[in-house]
């Protein structure tokens, strides 16, 4: 059920292997979003680990090296270390409905893959009622309308629910799942070549401002993303009224980079302004029989630290693993172990870090506004573990901080670090005209591998 990162490129990961699969999409043209823009380097090795690699082609995507990051007018870079890694491994950032349809024709390529367009209204249980929790009947299927009107019934061993952010069967099938809104990210874009808009092209820039972060990134070779942060805690201005307008004249260009200030009022004055409610979710894993929840529908992270479809195919690659011993999923205490291995491999417990690091996925905002930026050892604690949850493959986290010493005053920031950190890498900052190498040694805690981050400063 659905047909979006997650949906299609399971689809095609099972259809690949020779099972058949029906995938049902609500909606099969191409869908118009704000986020799902930017596919971290990690994504991508996940992507190629599927075969889909080809999905980035010709959407007029864009490379991504690394981040630039900005703070009171100072400047951190942080590049993502893919030294021996090909030419091909990189960030990428392009139309998040572009991509999608690329994974969809993917799918649809597949001979043992059959696309529908349908509207899922309610899940079958093996007796073709409909299913009902706790009456301990597994689910057998779904019942869906296709053509507006035309009413469906499909069956199948294992229906894997992928209906994404706004899921209509979340609560269903995980009660404990509770998605909060901790912000909203409002769109726009800017006209004009990347290379000459960006001041460090082929990066993702972060602005982190008053009252919270500012994105902008390249989407095409034409057109540059600004995504701005409006935290819950601030009330949303009207668009219609010309309220957004001015709150982005006012508060937000003047923030920014210089060399971006003009572009984003002329871009303002155009007044085509999108809106997104940001959510939040970790992963609830809850077996029920018959059925499994996947992708955004399953475990969501703050669009701002970029993680999401990262995290979505790493689920679609842990389950395909866990599903390909089977000859078939016929044998419903067998697919049922399959999914509970999986379940396991993506819950690894942390003890007393899951806390702060579950902060750290799920409000980067916050975790940026309150103490990374004041204390840089907590900053290096947060990179750590970051770097264990990355290992992981479960999210991209955001990490923040700014060092103060008496000679030494640099901006530290690593969104996206996590995908950077590729198990030997190194991450490279600069800062002012003063270079200041700063090594930092961080253990991966379970495999017990130490990694050498490597941090370039610049005295101001």
């Amino acid at each position: 059920m659905g047909a979006g990162v997650a949906g299609a490129s399971l689809a095609y990961a099972l259809g690949n292997e020779g099972r058949n699969v029906l995938l049902l999409e609500r909606d099969l043209s191409e869908p118009v979003r704000i986020v799902g823009e930017l596919l971290q380097p990690g994504g991508y090795l996940k992507l190629k680990e599927l075969g889909l690699e080809h999905c980035v082609d010709n959407i007029d995507a864009q490379k991504v090296y690394g981040y630039a990051m900005y703070k009171d007018g100072g400047e951190a870079l942080v590049g993502y270390p893919l030294e021996g890694r090909g030419d091909d491994v990189a960030g990428r950032s392009f139309h998040n409905g572009r991509f999608v349809m690329r994974l969809r024709e993917a799918a649809l390529g597949c001979e043992k893959v059959t696309v529908r367009q349908a509207t899922v209204k309610k899940l079958l249980n093996v007796n073709g009622q409909e299913w009902v929790d706790g009456e301990g009947v597994p689910i057998g299927g779904v019942a869906a309308t296709e053509n507006e009107t035309e009413k469906k019934e499909y069956f199948a061993p294992l229906t894997v629910v992928c209906d994404g952010y706004f899921s209509s069967f979340r609560k269903k099938l995980t009660p404990a799942a509770a998605p909060v809104s901790p912000s909203t990210f409002v769109g726009i874009i800017i006209d004009g070549d990347p290379n000459e808009l960006l001041p460090r092209p082929g990066h993702g820039h972060v602005v982190l401002g008053d009252p919270s972060p500012v994105l902008f990134y390249p989407i095409s070779s034409k057109e540059v993303r600004c995504l701005v942060d409006i935290p819950a805690h601030v009330k949303m201005p009207s668009v219609a009224s010309g309220a957004m307008a001015e709150y982005v004249l006012t508060k937000i260009v003047p923030q920014v980079p210089e060399k971006l200030r003009d572009p984003l009022v002329r871009a303002v004055e155009g007044g085509a302004f999108k809106s997104m409610m940001n959510k939040t979710m970790p992963a609830q894993p809850s077996r029920t029989p018959g059925a499994v929840l996947l992708g955004d529908a399953f475990n969501m992270r703050h669009p701002l630290t970029g993680g999401g479809m990262t995290v979505a195919f790493s689920d679609v690659v842990t389950m395909k693993s866990m599903l390909s011993p089977l000859p078939s999923f016929a044998d419903a205490d067998a697919v049922g172990e399959r999914v509970d291995a999986f379940f396991e491999k993506v819950k690894r417990p942390l003890g007393v870090e899951r806390a702060e690091l579950h902060q750290l996925a799920h409000e980067p905002h916050r975790v940026l506004r309150r103490h990374l930026l004041q204390r840089p050892d907590l900053a290096l604690l947060h990179a750590q573990l970051a770097a264990d949850f990355g290992d992981r493959d479960l999210a991209r986290v955001a990490v923040g901080a700014h060092l103060v010493g008496l000679a030494l005053r640099v901006g530290l920031a690593a969104l996206g670090l996590v995908d950077g950190l590729l198990h030997g890498g190194e991450v490279g900052l600069e800062r002012g005209d003063g270079l200041v190498v700063l090594l930092v040694p961080l253990r991966l805690h379970r495999r017990h591998r130490r990694l050498l981050l490597r941090l370039t400063l610049r005295q101001p």
